[in-house]
């Protein structure tokens, strides 16, 4: 009864102060930081330092550069009852970029709210940015069976908040009938942000057939001007049956002038059509020019491969001058070799891993290895003698897979009732000499084997006491991740749960430092491929942009190397270790706004909020599921072509960072 009279409270003074013209104004509003002021430096310092409570008394002021900041610095927090107590002063705030930012704070903040009060907010608000923000916290914040509500009412909003909308609420498995209808439909619409959208929910859609709807798709597919939404579109074609709908996939990934983007996607989706029948056509794509091409080709071939592309693949396993193209042949060789031709390949794989001096292609010929469950020996030894890192790691990683149930019950020692317990035993020692290391990545696999629920390893372990004592001697914020992974390892063992810790706060914010880097708003990223250039977003994550800025001047990234790539997903550099389980040494504290990951987007690389330190990646498309996840601190201005063509082991020569 409370919460009615509430609500009806507030809807009372809407509706009172409508007819009064005193709310939901339209002013221009245009924000430039102003450090010299002590409200804005403190919103920061308080912001950085995680202090809710503190920001509280900024809660009332009617000064717009104090709103937006508070605003901004809430979406950070996440704290549900700050951003509610804002959300109640939005009426009265004339700007609408205000307002805007605070119904994002909101929608970042709060989970499983009732949705009323913000449908009743819609019903006056028409600026079409606080529209959109206003849409997406329906979308983030409410309660799954609130979908129906805002498509009743989607009439409040412009079609591209109704999308945004129901992408958020896609992205948790909320979405029906009406929702892919109106999502299909906006696939016409004239924006291209609005297609993009549409077209990125029904790619990521899970488990839906959207055959009712393949002819609208194929139109798209072969016709929008887009390559982005062409893109989304060939990835929607996983989740539909028929082989006509895979002839217009081949016909894509076999066209060398459709975008190349396009066509890895077309051929990842082939993935789920009749093997046999498309198969064969597939194979000259391994000889592409484009190395994306190639190693998705290659990433078909090592989920399925038949014995007649299997002789075919066997002729090209010495073509290609790219190890990474070369070892994931052999993988594929590997993987579905008889048991007669296994030693043979294996033997290969190992020789050219000998032979290979830089650690990135000598790791390319490790990751081949776990294709054949035998090689767990192989593999351990290689992560508890060798003396470089990049090997070592990518053998814990292998043999971390290997240890998943599905490979590891297929190894011959598993087989056999005699040897079976001392494979179950090995394997058990070497995830606790690799937790007893002191190394971070070899720590984390080694925790994550542990967890095993299929297979027991832990009961053949002596005790577990190790596990605690590795994790109460973790350098934090430095190793959290590692950390993270012994937690929940503990938690496993223990059969209950373990308390998070959070992790402790270091490299806060100068004001000083992010007033004078204020001026710098560019970076030359220079690689051995060539040089891109970046744009910082100094209002979005000014933080973060002064963490990077810093690292830069003091050549922290001068010949690291890009540890990650995914095709038509992200590259990722930044770890001083080159296996993405490095840091600084330092943390800084997640920074979010209203800015979404476009083509080209830069964010920072985290294993969770309030966890970034010095990696951060570039996105090839746009990526919404990373909005309000990862922070958005650049964006790539010059050279994405250079983005695009760097693959694993590539190298950032240095970092120019420009006014």
């Amino acid at each position: 009864m409370l919460r009615f009279l509430f609500l009806l409270s507030v809807c009372t003074i809407i509706l009172s102060c409508s007819e009064k013209n005193e709310i939901f104004k339209n002013q221009a509003f245009e924000y430039q930081r102003d450090f010299n002021r002590d409200e804005i430096s403190k919103i920061l310092i308080d912001k950085d330092h995680r202090q809710g409570d503190s920001l509280k008394q900024f809660i009332n002021s009617n000064d717009p550069d104090v709103q937006y900041e508070l605003a901004l610095a809430f979406a950070s927090l996440q704290e549900c009852e700050l951003a509610a107590l804002l959300l109640d002063k939005a009426p009265l705030i004339e700007y609408p970029t205000i307002r805007a930012m605070i119904y994002y704070a909101y929608g970042q903040s709060c989970r499983n709210t009732n949705t009323d009060k913000v449908l009743e907010l819609a019903k006056y608000e028409k600026d079409s940015l606080a529209q959109v923000q206003l849409a997406e916290a329906i979308g983030k914040s409410s309660k799954s069976e609130d979908l129906v509500s805002f498509i009743n009412k989607s009439n409040l909003f412009n079609d591209y908040a109704i999308a945004r909308c129901l992408y958020q609420f896609s992205q948790r498995n909320v979405f029906y009938d009406k929702s892919i209808k109106k999502m299909v439909g906006l696939l016409e619409h004239r924006s291209s942000k609005v297609k993009m959208t549409a077209s990125n929910m029904l790619a990521r859609l899970k488990g839906e057939d959207l055959v009712n709807y393949a002819e609208k798709l194929i139109e798209v597919l072969k016709s929008d001007s887009s390559a982005g939404v062409r893109m989304n579109i060939a990835t929607a074609f996983n989740k539909i049956n028929g082989s006509r709908f895979a002839e217009t996939l081949l016909e894509i990934a076999l066209d060398s002038t459709e975008n190349f983007r396009v066509r890895v996607n077309a051929i990842n989706s082939l993935n789920y059509y009749h093997y046999e029948t498309y198969a064969p056509e597939l194979i000259s794509l391994l000889d592409d020019s484009k190395l994306n091409i190639q190693l998705e080709t290659g990433g078909y071939f090592l989920n399925r491969c038949e014995r007649a592309e299997w002789n075919k693949i066997a002729l090209l396993k010495d073509n290609s001058q790219n190890p990474q193209v070369k070892a994931l042949i052999h993988e594929i060789l590997l993987k579905f070799a008889n048991k007669d031709e296994k030693q043979a390949v294996n033997s290969h794989i190992l020789a050219n891993m000998k032979n290979e001096i830089d650690p990135f292609a000598k790791s390319f010929y490790i990751k081949a290895l776990k294709s054949w469950p035998d090689n767990y020996n192989i593999l351990a030894d290689i992560v508890l003698t060798s003396h470089d890192l990049v090997s070592k790691s990518n053998a814990m990683q292998a043999f971390f897979e290997l240890s998943k149930a599905e490979m590891f019950k297929t190894s011959a020692d598993y087989k056999v009732p005699k040897t079976r317990n001392k494979l179950i035993s090995y394997f058990s020692r070497v995830f606790q000499m690799a937790i007893l290391s002191g190394d971070p990545t070899l720590i984390g696999y080694g925790a994550k084997g542990l967890r095993n629920e299929e297979i027991d390893f832990v009961s053949h372990l002596e005790n577990t006491d190790f596990i605690e004592v590795t994790m109460n001697n973790i350098p934090l914020p430095k190793d959290i991740e590692t950390y993270i992974d012994l937690e929940k390892t503990m938690a496993f063992v223990q059969g209950k749960e373990i308390p998070k810790k959070r992790p402790p706060l270091n490299h806060f914010v100068d004001i000083n430092q992010l007033k004078s880097f204020s001026s710098l708003k560019k970076a030359r990223v220079n690689t051995n491929k060539g040089a891109f250039q970046m744009e910082f977003d100094h209002n979005i994550a000014p933080a973060t942009v002064a963490n990077f800025i810093e690292l830069s001047q003091n050549g922290f990234y001068d010949s690291l190397r890009f540890h990650r790539v995914e095709n038509n997903f992200v590259v990722q550099g930044g770890c001083p270790r080159g296996d993405g389980w490095g840091s600084s040494g330092e943390s800084i504290r997640s920074e979010f706004g209203p800015k979404y990951y476009q083509t080209g987007s830069v964010g920072m690389a985290s294993a969770g909020k309030d966890t970034e330190s010095c990696q951060w990646f570039v996105t090839h498309y746009p990526s919404i599921h990373l909005d309000g996840s990862y922070t958005n601190f650049a964006r790539v201005s010059d050279g994405m072509d250079v983005v695009f063509d760097l693959a694993v082991g590539d190298t950032i020569l240095s970092i120019e960072i420009l006014p």
